[in-house]
């Protein structure tokens, strides 16, 4: 993934600037949502906030 001194930077001001970076850095990256999760360490499970 990018660092501090690749293009694919970001310093998000919205959530969808953060949005926006993660696909931008996912497709040059040629990965899926899936394996990004993956590679982040997230689960895409859905959690009930409450």
């Amino acid at each position: 993934m990018a660092d501090e001194r690749s293009p694919l930077w970001s310093h998000p001001r919205s959530p969808a600037d953060l949005g926006a970076f993660l696909r931008a850095a996912r497709i040059e990256e040629n990965l899926t949502q899936e394996a990004l999760a993956d590679e982040l360490g997230f689960d895409r499970r859905v959690r009930n906030a409450s």
